[in-house]
């Protein structure tokens, strides 16, 4: 497994590669692929932008410990960056060359909150668009952009604020995302 850490001026961002063999990665992937999404997610909880959409299919925790993907490959390192927090929320995402997508953080209110994501597709090319964006609290700046490597897997401060760029018309598929938002469990 690789690792490399960012720090931006919101937190940090940790990215790792090589995390799942071939065979999970290709099961995972077939099992995000074949849900059934609805349009009624938002990208951010602004009311403003609450006609903003992407297409999602929401995910317990019984179906992630049913898909095996928090004890799967090498995730016991990363699940020990999360330790003491508890699971919030989870979801796919698929994304669409018409999705409008906003800057947003992931928090819940004063919670310490940290986001995993997953990038399920098996193949991805760079041209293909689809990245994460990651600003400055301001949303003057771009501090880090992650391409949409297949079987990446990124952890990052709730509070960053960030964007997926939507894929490019070259996309011949969708664009998958696993999303699993933690936030400190309450003493």
């Amino acid at each position: 497994m690789k690792h490399k850490t960012v720090n931006v001026s919101g937190g940090k961002i940790d990215i790792f590669d090589d995390v799942f063999d071939y065979a999970t990665r290709e099961k995972f992937y077939y099992y995000v692929r074949f849900q059934n999404f609805t349009a009624s997610g938002s990208d951010t909880s602004t009311l403003e932008h609450k006609g903003d959409f992407n297409l999602y299919c929401p995910v317990s925790e019984e179906q992630i410990s049913n898909m095996n993907f928090l004890n799967s490959g090498e995730m016991s390192k990363i699940n020990t960056m999360v330790d003491g927090m508890s699971i919030k929320q989870s979801r796919i995402n698929l994304s669409t060359l018409n999705d409008r997508n906003r800057f947003h953080t992931d928090t819940f209110g004063d919670v310490k909150t940290k986001t995993l994501l997953y990038y399920p597709n098996l193949v991805w090319q760079n041209d293909w668009g689809g990245y994460t964006i990651f600003s400055d609290s301001m949303l003057s700046e771009v501090e880090y952009t992650s391409f949409y490597v297949p079987g990446r897997v990124i952890l990052f401060d709730g509070n960053i604020p960030h964007c997926i760029a939507p894929p490019t018309t070259m996309a011949p598929t969708y664009r998958f995302s696993f999303v699993i938002q933690y936030g400190a469990t309450a003493n």
